[in-house]
């Protein structure tokens, strides 16, 4: 990864952090989508294709699913990888829903 994407992802994630008021760890995800405007919703792999999550938009609003049969902390960290999506202003038309066994392209890194 080249630095300036490096940086472009860190810098998103310390103003989130302070968009957000987060000063003490662990962080809630949800309610940093929630912050947001981002509902997050339950599913499981049958809906999500054997993914772990996914962000979308529709014209009621902005919405992560991720599999509520995933352990608690996979589902935190795709909570917060649909954010960071959001943060970094990668979605567009589509749902940026890709599998981990595809190539990675950058905006998944």
């Amino acid at each position: 990864m080249n630095y300036g994407v490096y940086r472009t992802a860190r810098n998103a994630s310390w103003n989130c952090l302070l968009d957000c008021g987060i000063s003490v760890l662990p962080i809630r995800p949800i309610l940093i989508a929630k912050h947001y405007g981002i509902e997050c919703k339950k599913g499981n792999s049958r809906i999500l294709c054997g993914e772990a999550g996914e962000i979308y938009k529709t014209d009621e609003g902005t919405f992560i699913v991720f599999d509520e049969d995933d352990i608690i902390t996979r589902q935190r960290y795709t909570i917060m990888h649909e954010v960071g999506h959001y943060v970094l202003g990668h979605l567009g038309e589509e749902p940026l829903s890709r599998s981990e066994r595809e190539c990675r392209p950058p905006e998944e890194q």
